[in-house]
């Protein structure tokens, strides 16, 4: 995995560079303003990582799904899932049948700002930001 100062995310197996993914290859999820601050896989995941953005932002992603539709198109939604002081976490829904590939993506919308970076706790049921 690798994040640019653009906002891009490039998934690169080695042994198949042919399958090769771009997350936010067309800045749909974060601006291009928007610099890629850290990423970590998912404790115990081979598929889920975990990226934090400039903007205060963090997502989980999966190498399996990569959406090039933009989360502002007709039928994506912005589901509340929880919200407390200082922050929002939202489900964003791309419908099936549009022109992505994708499952739903999760977002952690922080308002303290920019994120340096975040560590799971050891038991992994932890997030340090």
């Amino acid at each position: 995995l690798v994040g640019t100062t653009t906002g891009k995310i490039f998934f690169i197996d080695l042994p198949n560079w042919d399958s090769a993914k771009i997350f936010n290859e067309t800045n749909f999820i974060e601006p291009a303003e928007s610099a890629v601050t850290c990423i970590k896989w998912v404790p115990g995941s081979e598929t889920q990582f975990l990226a934090s953005y400039a903007s205060g932002n963090m997502y989980l992603f999966s190498t399996i799904y990569c959406t090039k539709a933009p989360l502002n198109e007709a039928g994506v939604t912005h589901a509340l899932s929880k919200q407390g002081s200082g922050y929002n976490i939202y489900n964003v829904v791309v419908p099936r049948g549009s022109k992505s590939s994708s499952k739903d993506i999760v977002k952690w919308e922080l308002k303290s700002g920019l994120i340096n970076e975040f560590a799971f706790s050891p038991d992994t049921k932890h997030l340090a930001v």
